[in-house]
């Protein structure tokens, strides 16, 4: 069914080379395949959900590139993410805007906090999250010039809107979409102030490129951040509301902790957040549909705003550096639920196998480093030490 998205489980992977570094297995977490193929997918720590609400326990593995000179990460990350802009979309976008401390909160945020928090407790519990997906199942962005050569991009889906759209991308030699079978790649041509995103792209061995869904918003920078049904000149249908490489219909690079964030300290817009299960045939603006299977009278619908609770001292919480990110972010513009996950709650960071295949070192293994030990931690460590339960969910708005 076009524009409603079937559940799926995704696998997505932390990118740091943790067998090669510390002899440890990477992990993976879920994300929600955004349309109605069935494909397998896998948690080396989790279930296999082969339909909605049945799994087996058949495990996989993740492979991970080695890291290289760890100590070095933090000079080299300006070097590929110098072009892209913190902030993507308009000042007053929901992804942008501060949340006032006076926002209506939803009548039962606390029984969805509550709700939201036994997922996390489930998962510190059971080793597998939360997480942060790196270099598997998240997006690359390839930043590109006015010149860049364009390509055309074949829609292995009916949508002539969509395929119109995809007649002329900009995408460089030797892009790569991200590891994993979501493989999310994005675009963006600063020039143009166009961005387009795929799902399930590849590239054949002649180079034709294909995807199986995503997107192109034209305008980036007034831009709400969501995908809308927009009409140009004689009625020509320009962006659909269904189109995106998220169930939600929100741009993957919208929340994304991009490697400019944690180069300058702070993250200066709302977050992703991927939840295990989302709320059944209900959605909240910013997100345009879903693929939520949870019939739960506390499940998160898609689109649903968490902040931290304003009056929180976060001073007074002991975090690692990039847990305080993420935490300062999240009471100050807010968590936005993107996706389902079936497998435990997480965020995504910009994929760095660009900067990685260029031959410099991977970033997280920097970033995820404990400051006072000089050990590397899985982001299920530190993200422990993030205030779960001082969130608060936030009345839904209307979308204009």
């Amino acid at each position: 069914m076009r524009g409603v998205s079937v559940a799926r489980l995704a696998a997505v992977s932390l990118g740091v080379g943790v067998t090669a570094l510390l002899g440890s297995t990477t992990l993976s977490l879920a994300s929600t395949r955004p349309h109605d193929q069935h494909e397998p997918r896998c948690h080396p720590l989790a279930p296999r959900r082969k339909t909605k609400g049945a799994r087996s326990s058949t495990p996989c593995r993740q492979t991970a590139e080695n890291v290289r000179n760890p100590k070095r990460t933090s000079r080299h990350t300006n070097a590929i993410d110098g072009a892209v802009p913190v902030r993507l979309f308009s000042p007053t976008s929901v992804w942008n805007k501060p949340v006032s401390a006076n926002t209506s909160l939803a009548p039962n945020s606390a029984r969805v906090v509550s709700y939201l928090d036994s997922f996390v407790t489930d998962s510190l519990e059971e080793g597998i999250g939360p997480w942060i997906n790196t270099t598997d199942y998240s997006t690359p962005i390839y930043t590109v010039p006015a010149n860049q050569q364009t390509v055309r991009v074949y829609l292995n889906a009916y949508d002539p809107a969509l395929s119109r759209a995809f007649a002329t991308v900009p995408i460089p030699r030797g892009a790569k979409p991200a590891a994993g079978t979501d493989a999310q790649m994005t675009i963006y041509q600063p020039s143009t102030d166009t961005l387009w995103e795929m799902w399930a792209a590849w590239q054949t061995p002649f180079g034709q490129w294909h995807a199986k869904w995503g997107g192109r918003i034209l305008h980036v920078s007034t831009d709400p951040g969501y995908y809308r049904n927009v009409t140009g000149p004689g009625g020509t249908q320009i962006e659909q509301a269904s189109w995106g490489a998220t169930a939600s219909s929100l741009p993957i690079a919208a929340g994304l902790i991009t490697l400019s964030d944690l180069a300058s300290g702070h993250i200066d817009h709302a977050i992703a957040m991927l939840v295990p299960k989302a709320a059944a045939n209900v959605f909240y603006c910013p997100a345009q549909r879903t693929d939520g299977w949870d019939t739960s009278g506390d499940a998160i619908p898609e689109g649903a705003h968490f902040r931290l609770d304003p009056t929180l001292n976060l001073a007074t919480i002991p975090m690692p550096p990039i847990t305080r990110m993420v935490a300062q972010a999240a009471q100050t513009y807010g968590l936005i639920v993107d996706d389902q996950t079936g497998v435990t709650v997480g965020f995504r960071a910009q994929d760095p196998t660009p900067l990685m295949r260029a031959g410099l070192p991977n970033p997280y293994a920097s970033y995820f480093t404990d400051p006072t030990t000089g050990q590397y931690e899985m982001p299920t460590q530190f993200l422990a030490s993030f205030p779960w339960s001082h969130l608060q969910l936030l009345a839904p708005p209307k979308c204009s």
